[in-house]
């Protein structure tokens, strides 16, 4: 699906296990199962059981559709709401684990809630949490309860730590309209969603993330000039802090744009990824479709990258200030491109129609 790539990268191979703990082989996958969760020989019923049960570095195997009850003890600690008679939790895990998903054929085990990572111990700064393999269902369970919304409003948070989010379908239960989340202030829903505290035992160590071959399903909706998206990176937020030093799927710069070339999306997306920095929007990598109204001001980082999805078409000519790298994968029309910096760079992968020009850089003028 996605045949874009910015072509003044490399493309690196990369294992997805290299950076996780229980990595789980295929031998290990071989195992007959007369239970839905197995560690090992041990068999469970109940996800949040298997989660506190398991030691560093295990592997829990889901065969099967998770049905939890909220009279289990193991659930009962946790977040957990009931929607249309299934029970959704919000799974926190704070040690690191392998969750995989086992399914037959290509079914993918089904996981009503959320994943809550949090490896905030500075002892596992060179370990993993790896979710693979299911589909992950999550959003709002009840207007009236912003305290419940925000532990489903995304699929998988990964609040510190390492992490491996790979061939799982992410979608919410439903959608709800701009109109009923401004009106009742519901939080915005994101598929995945990456970020580092102001402060951690990890600050100033490399976090790792392998986020690749998912598959996320419909986030288009928008609040107070905010976005949801499948994926969001968020840094110097609140009490979030930088998300540097970071590699994801082998780079440490344009996440967003990475995480376009190597994962799917719904058709209905405006947003696919956005990586941003600040109460200001400011972005350091942006990946939009063609219905999403660009703020150039937003890009004005000389790192920043941005693909745009489609055909970028202007009645009127309009001049942009380029200081990062802009593709665009359709035509563009009467658009005036100034690179701003010597490593500036516009990509337009279809025709330039119109008045459209690209300015090269001028080091006599630079700013």
């Amino acid at each position: 699906m996605r045949k874009y790539f910015f072509i003044f990268l490399l493309f690196l191979s990369f294992v997805p296990c290299a950076f996780a703990v229980g990595c789980v082989s295929d031998y290990e996958l071989e195992i007959n199962a007369n239970a839905p969760i197995m560690i090992g020989e041990n068999e469970y019923y109940s996800l949040a059981e298997a989660i506190a049960k398991a030691d560093d570095g295990d592997a829990i195997l889901v065969f099967d559709d998770v049905a939890e009850s909220r009279n289990n003890e193991y659930v009962k600690p946790l977040t957990s709401a009931v929607v249309a008679g299934d029970v959704y939790v919000a799974y926190e895990i704070n040690k690191p684990l392998v969750i995989k998903g086992v399914g037959n054929g290509s079914n993918q085990p089904k996981i009503n809630g959320s994943f809550l990572i949090n490896l905030s111990d500075q002892n596992y700064l060179e370990n993993s949490v790896t979710i693979d393999n299911l589909e992950i269902v999550h959003g709002y369970m009840n207007i009236d309860n912003n305290v419940v919304n925000e532990k489903f409003a995304v699929g998988v948070r990964v609040f510190d730590g390492s992490a491996n989010v790979v061939n799982n379908y992410m979608h919410t239960i439903s959608h709800v309209d701009d109109e009923q989340i401004q009106k009742n202030n519901l939080p915005l829903t994101y598929g995945l969603m990456l970020s580092r505290p102001l402060e951690s035992d990890m600050m100033g160590g490399v976090l790792r993330y392998d986020i690749t071959g998912n598959r996320f399903g419909e986030y288009h909706n928008n609040k107070d000039y905010a976005f949801s998206s499948p994926v969001s990176i968020i840094e110097m937020h609140e009490d979030l802090g930088n998300f540097a030093p970071a590699i994801l799927n082998t780079k440490s710069s344009n996440f967003a744009t990475e995480l376009f070339n190597e994962n799917k999306f719904d058709e209905n997306n405006i947003v696919y990824a956005l990586h941003y920095i600040g109460e200001d929007l400011k972005y350091q990598s942006l990946a939009v479709k063609e219905e999403f109204d660009v703020d150039f001001s937003k890009l004005e980082c000389k790192k920043c990258s941005f693909i745009f999805d489609g055909d970028f078409l202007n009645d009127n000519i309009i001049s942009v200030d380029v200081y990062g790298v802009l593709v665009f994968t359709g035509d563009v029309q009467n658009v005036i491109f100034n690179l701003k910096d010597k490593n500036a760079k516009v990509v337009i992968e279809g025709e330039k129609l119109g008045q459209t020009v690209i300015n090269e850089f001028d080091n006599k003028n630079a700013e």
